[in-house]
């Protein structure tokens, strides 16, 4: 559990310096009239997807194969960026998601387990039909989960 939280959390700040400050800092030095606060503003908005159109890179720049060259990083920033940060919603969701199921699992088992000292069987066969349902649901999310390493 402490293992997700603190990935979850490298994963974001290294997002944040690799896809959003590094790259304003390029957009900074490029762009003649943006500040740093501007170029971070940029990619921030760029990297949501809300794209205000209120900035856009290049737009200063004579045509040539610089201007060509910086469009293409822009883009490819753009693409690599934008698949990071679904990666990390994506690792995020399935954490929990996963630590979710497992509470419920252990919850139900709990019942279940108070469920069967309370009518004095240990074996399951012997368990009302209700009770059967709840192991036969137990065992079908239980088959869903992750194995552990």
């Amino acid at each position: 559990q402490q293992f997700i939280v603190m990935a979850t959390l490298m994963y974001i700040v290294l997002g944040f310096v690799v896809f959003l400050f590094l790259p304003a800092a390029v957009f900074h030095n490029v762009e003649e009239d943006w500040t740093y606060l501007d170029s971070v503003y940029f990619a921030f908005i760029t990297l949501t997807t809300i794209g205000f159109g209120d900035y856009v890179t290049g737009s200063a720049m004579e045509d040539g194969w610089a201007r060509t060259a910086y469009q293409v990083f822009v883009m490819v920033w753009i693409i690599i960026s934008l698949g990071y940060w679904v990666m990390v919603a994506n690792f995020i969701a399935r954490a929990l998601r996963s630590k979710r199921l497992h509470a419920s699992l252990m919850q139900r088992a709990r019942l279940l387990k108070a469920m069967m000292a309370a009518q004095g069987h240990a074996d399951p066969v012997f368990l009302p039909r209700h009770s059967k349902g709840t192991m036969n649901f137990m065992l079908q999310l239980s088959s869903m989960l992750p194995e552990a390493s």
